[in-house]
């Protein structure tokens, strides 16, 4: 009884290192040979990680805004010229440095 409980909480680690983006099998085995409370214990400190979808949609999410703002500050650019703030994020967007998101996103809500 005691084998499947041990089992069972292995198997449920390892589906959680899945879900976390981990290597089922790796925490599988290190569940098995140290004990699933360890193979937990592992897991959560070394925390989930981000998959290449994730990533991808955060790189597009970072282009629409980015565009959107390059898209408005170009519509009523002597308007937005006088912002000096405005007219640096516009510099670094256009010069193809990475900017602050949320200074990106600040400055098109006061647009």
């Amino acid at each position: 009884m005691i084998v499947l409980f041990w089992i069972l909480l292995t198997l449920v680690v390892a589906a959680w290192a899945k879900n976390w983006n981990r290597s089922f099998f790796l925490y599988l085995i290190i569940s098995i040979i140290l004990s699933p409370l360890a193979g937990g214990l592992i897991l959560l400190i070394s925390g989930k990680t981000q998959s290449s979808e994730d990533k991808k949609s955060d790189a597009e999410r970072y282009n629409i805004i980015t565009s959107t703002f390059v898209l408005r500050f170009r519509s009523d650019s002597e308007k937005h010229m006088q912002n000096v703030k405005a007219r640096e994020l516009f510099d670094d967007i256009n010069a193809g440095r990475k900017v602050n998101i949320d200074s990106v996103k600040t400055m098109l809500s006061v647009m």
